[in-house]
């Protein structure tokens, strides 16, 4: 139920209006403190935007100052019809001529002819071995990789149920059945080419004989034992390659240790010779250079953004402007990009790679003369990360943003000591409140008390005129 306010019915005087107004007096000093609290989020705020600013620059800086940045390397191809090439480290830069010789295959065996797909093949137990065939006298299993033994039974006694058995026992072969135009054939390959992927089948056959040529035994291929009842389609080899004329073998089309920090893939047999280029990859280096002037103009612009006076206008101002710890900050960073760097290294400043400083602390690059200098990586890793015994520029900007940054940093300590201020803001506005609350109920107490001490005189004042007309009547 709304409460309906009388006061000033008594008095006749505007008692809410009064109190209301002398409340709003009471209440300056709150509302001023409550613009204050919001300069001081503001502020905090700010210094989280140029800590995380200030963080991307020390990433970028740091990136700047590794060792693998000027690493890098790029694998060009002549013919990337015939090879293809990628970098895998840091290998010096090369020339190279290759030329694909042999791509890698498979072992691939198929088994006599079947008149249906559900003919019987036999029960017992096919084993499956992977290795290498030296001579048709020597297997050697492959290291790392044991038999396989797969047992089968009446239930899986037809060609289609002995092909799905092989495929479920991951035995590193595929099974497939292949109609010829007279003939079902079961078809085994090993998964892997190369030639220490070869397979050994052998069997144990029901029907006592291992070497008859029925039963299971018609899956066998061990020329050693004499049990060689499949075909062998497609021998095991490895994929072969001239590499400036030395013969070098793979177990798959890629050959991943022959050429330093680079593996290469042949794509065909044979073809004309294949030049590969080993360089310096001067375009991801550039791009790491470029991407720390990106994140330091980005920090610099924020910077000057929130330390800005506007003496026209004040409400211009940046959230920082006058602060000093933001001030240093800019002075501090702006004169190490200009410092001079070891003096071991062919460039002793940014500048001479072609980086310069303008007015508003900003930096710029001159695309010639940064290319010209990512062709000395070895050098700009030094003007960057340093010589062993002076700290490159980079490598000080990354340790100078760090305790900047860090817990016991200008930054960090400076928004504690802002979080702090508006803490006990906070408090101030919460003693005032309540010292406001307190007034208000006095004043209105008091109002209310006047209000009924008038409207007892009121009363008394009505009744006395009353009795004064009744005399003069009489």
């Amino acid at each position: 139920m709304a409460t309906i306010s009388s006061t000033g019915i008594g008095s006749g005087l505007d008692v809410n209006s009064i109190v209301t107004q002398l409340v709003a007096l009471e209440r300056k000093p709150v509302e001023a403190l409550q613009s204050t609290a919001s300069q001081i989020q503001t502020q905090i705020s700010s210094f989280g935007r140029l800590q995380s600013a200030l963080s991307k620059v020390r990433d970028a800086a740091a990136k700047l100052a590794s060792l693998d940045t000027w690493k890098q390397r790029t694998a060009t191809s002549s013919d990337t019809s015939a090879l293809t090439a990628k970098v895998t480290g840091s290998g010096s830069p090369a020339n190279y001529i290759i030329k694909p010789t042999q791509l890698v295959q498979a072992q691939s065996n198929s088994s006599p002819g079947f008149l249906a797909k559900t003919d019987p093949v036999g029960t017992g137990h096919l084993v499956i071995e992977r290795g290498t065939w030296f001579s048709d006298t020597a297997f050697g299993t492959k290291p790392g990789t044991s038999a396989v033994d797969i047992t089968l039974g009446e239930a899986d006694n037809t060609l289609e149920k002995v092909r799905d058995k092989i495929n479920a026992a991951d035995a590193g072969v595929s099974a497939a059945i292949v109609w010829d135009g007279s003939y079902y054939r079961l078809s085994i390959t090993s998964k892997e080419g190369g030639t220490a992927n070869g397979l050994r089948i052998t069997s144990t056959d029901d029907d006592g004989d291992p070497v008859d040529g029925n039963g299971l035994s018609r899956l066998t291929y061990d020329p050693p034992s004499g049990s060689t009842q499949m075909t062998l389609n497609q021998a095991a080899t490895d994929a072969v390659a001239l590499v400036n004329n030395l013969e070098v073998h793979s177990n798959s089309n890629t050959f991943d240790e022959v050429v330093d920090g680079v593996s290469f893939t042949i794509n065909k047999d044979g073809g004309s010779p294949v030049a590969l280029s080993v360089d310096h990859d001067s375009a991801a280096m550039k791009k790491v250079v470029q991407d720390f002037v990106s994140a330091y103009n980005d920090m610099n612009k924020l910077a000057r953004d929130l330390t800005k006076i506007d003496t026209a206008n004040s409400s211009n101002n940046g959230a920082l402007q006058g602060d000093r710890a933001a001030v240093n900050l800019q002075l501090q960073l702006r004169g190490l990009v200009g410092a001079t760097g070891p003096s071991a290294g062919a460039f002793a400043r940014l500048s001479d790679i072609g980086i310069s400083t303008a007015t508003d602390g900003s930096l710029s690059i001159t695309d010639t003369k940064l290319d010209a200098a990512l062709d000395n990586p070895s050098a700009l890793r030094t003007l960057f990360d340093g010589d062993g015994s002076t700290d490159g520029v980079a490598e000080q900007l990354r340790s100078v943003i760090d305790r900047m940054i860090g817990t016991d940093g200008s930054i960090s300590s400076r928004t504690t000591g802002l979080q702090g201020r508006l803490t006990r803001n906070r408090k101030d506005q919460d003693r005032l409140g309540d010292r406001v609350a307190a007034t208000e109920k006095r004043l209105r107490a008091q109002y209310s008390a006047l209000d009924t001490k008038m409207a007892g005189l009121n009363s008394l004042q009505t009744y006395l005129t009353q009795q004064i007309t009744g005399w003069n009547k009489s």
